[in-house]
């Protein structure tokens, strides 16, 4: 068994090869945002309380567009209450809010495009584009590693639908898509060796949202284990730490709240159980993540994940919605990992039905409110579909040493 040809999944992958393939994941991908935006229609931003009403009231005012949001009466007592009870001051209005306020890449782009489309329509393309991205750049950094168009479009067809990820697109004003965008990119662009591109793209990421400051550092490391060793990379990852620490440091915010309002230290397991509560439908995703070919991959984004877990011990920023930041590369290298795990046909086609499975089991328990129990035989199968391959692969190399 454990020399079963994969000559089969070969074939069809040479038949499916070049451009062909490329089109396809860019047809499933559109495809599957498609029907996330028919799953989730957008809500109007001014009828629930989010970080969004911060966004958008920067995009108005930096710009002086007159498209302000007329928040609702619940909207607005909520806000007040918050004045009273949280470190939110009213000093320093919608649009000059910490940690808003720093986060001006997309407010600043978003109210640029308000001068000639309606600002809602701007914010609404911007997510939606940053999701379709995300999901074609996972699919085409898992075609590279894995070198098999099968995994690549498991990972386009899955990422759209991540618990969390595709409810994001109902409130468009938010910038956690273009973050997470940012990760994807940064991804795609080291598997395919395009360092420089990479490490723009990880420099500018912090004006996004400032989760991804370790991110210009993590790329950079990267580089180094993919064996790149220009000096400029290091260079441009600290310029961007360091132009950023100063941008806040500078940028005058009437009332800024302390550090201690802002990051108080609560279960410093939280970010194990948030991650859990993300990730717990793909656990064959999961085990990919210990695979050679992704390794140096997980290892350099090591100190992104680590930044994404102490964020999620503080009791203010902890929420699983955190974890989508790292959400692409939490797939698409588990992905890639996994079909390398899975050397033979029989074992590939195991774990692509049951990720599918699982996977599936998971979306019906978010979107049908099934009992989350259902994923109990997938989790017990899926064991046991690890324990005979790794059974299968220690008889395999004993046998190759033997010879």
């Amino acid at each position: 068994m454990t020399r079963y040809s994969s000559q089969g999944l070969v074939a069809l992958d040479m038949a499916l090869h070049g451009r062909r393939r490329i089109l396809l994941l860019l047809g499933l991908s559109v495809f599957n945002v498609a029907l996330v935006q028919r799953f989730h229609p957008v809500v109007d931003p001014a009828t629930v309380w989010g970080d969004h009403i911060f966004y958008w009231s920067q995009a108005t005012n930096w710009w002086g567009l007159d498209q302000s949001l007329l928040l609702t009466e619940q909207v607005q007592f909520r806000l007040n209450l918050l004045r009273e009870d949280y470190y939110y001051d009213s000093a320093n209005g919608l649009d000059g809010q910490p940690p808003y306020i720093y986060r001006v890449f997309i407010p600043l782009l978003a109210g640029f495009l308000g001068h000639f489309l309606d600002l809602g329509m701007v914010f609404r393309a911007l997510s939606l584009a940053s999701l379709l991205g995300i999901a074609f750049l996972g699919g085409l950094a898992v075609l590279r590693l894995s070198r098999s168009f099968w995994p690549a479009v498991l990972v386009a067809g899955m990422i759209p639908w991540i618990p969390g990820l595709a409810r994001l697109v109902s409130l468009p004003p938010l910038v956690d898509l273009e973050a997470i965008l940012a990760v994807s990119a940064s991804l795609f662009f080291l598997v395919t060796r395009r360092f420089s591109t990479a490490i723009v793209i990880a420099a500018a990421a912090p004006f996004i949202k400032e989760t991804l400051l370790a991110l210009p550092l993590s790329v950079a490391f990267c580089s180094y284990l993919l064996h790149e060793r220009r000096k400029s990379i290091w260079v441009i990852a600290g310029v961007s730490t360091t132009s950023y620490g100063l941008f806040r440091f500078l940028l005058p915010v009437i009332e800024a709240p302390s550090v201690s309002e802002l990051f108080v230290l609560g279960n410093p397991f939280a970010g194990t159980y948030t991650f859990i509560n993300v990730f717990s439908g793909m656990p064959l995703i999961l085990l990919g993540l210990v695979a050679a070919n992704v390794r140096p991959l997980v290892l350099g984004y090591s100190p992104l994940f680590l930044s994404i877990y102490l964020i999620n011990s503080s009791e203010i920023a902890a929420a699983d919605r955190i974890w989508l930041t790292v959400s692409p590369l939490v797939v698409a290298l588990g992905a890639s990992g996994a079909w390398q795990l899975a050397s033979c046909l029989l074992w590939r086609l195991t774990w692509f039905f049951l990720t599918v499975l699982g996977y599936g089991a998971l979306l019906v328990h978010n979107y049908f409110g099934w009992p989350r129990q259902v994923q109990l035989p997938i989790f017990l199968t899926s064991l046991v579909w690890v324990v005979f391959l790794a059974i299968s692969r220690s008889s395999y190399i004993d046998a190759e040493q033997e010879t």
